[in-house]
């Protein structure tokens, strides 16, 4: 009887560390998946070609933080965001906003009427444009926070909220 009772204690500090062990590689599994999610702020400058086609938008043409929103109208979240821009540019006067579409011209001018997006600049961008601005795995909703000089200073793979935009102007000073 005292054996078995050894035995059983035995297997449960067994099972216990076992347990402890798959924990720790679940946090470990987390923390990277999450790293690989959220892409490093860049201090490259770039341009991205308008919608109209007819000039190119530089994230730091005005002397204010720039907020860019990267979207596709086959990602749904995206397509809120997309839709609740204008307004949060409204609530942010001295912050400019951008929606850059990743797909052809004549694809995003439809989105645009659909979801009937204005008052904020319209530009196109590429996969490769997401992926150079550290988002590798071209995540979507992406959007990136530009300082005045056209750094990126912070990103987001997630849809753009109140909170989020407060906090990446913050990281932008």
């Amino acid at each position: 009887n005292a054996r078995a009772l050894h035995l059983c204690r035995r297997k449960g500090q067994l099972l216990r560390r076992l347990f402890i062990l798959c924990c720790a590689a679940l946090v470990n599994v987390s923390a990277a998946a999450q790293a690989q999610e959220k892409p490093k702020a860049s201090a490259t400058a770039f341009r991205l070609a308008a919608l109209d086609g007819r000039q190119w938008i530089a994230p730091n043409s005005d002397g204010r933080t720039t907020v860019i929103a990267y979207w596709d109208s086959s990602c749904p979240p995206c397509l809120v965001e997309l839709a609740s821009l204008p307004q949060l540019a409204r609530a942010n006067p001295t912050i400019r906003f951008i929606a850059a579409g990743l797909e052809p011209r004549d694809v995003q001018r439809r989105t645009l009427a659909r979801f009937q997006v204005t008052g904020i600049e319209l530009a196109i961008a590429t996969p490769a444009t997401v992926q150079r601005l550290g988002n590798q795995r071209g995540i979507l909703p992406f959007t990136t926070f530009h300082r005045t000089n056209g750094g990126v200073c912070d990103s987001l793979v997630r849809p753009l909220t109140q909170p989020a935009i407060s906090v990446g102007v913050e990281r932008c000073r």
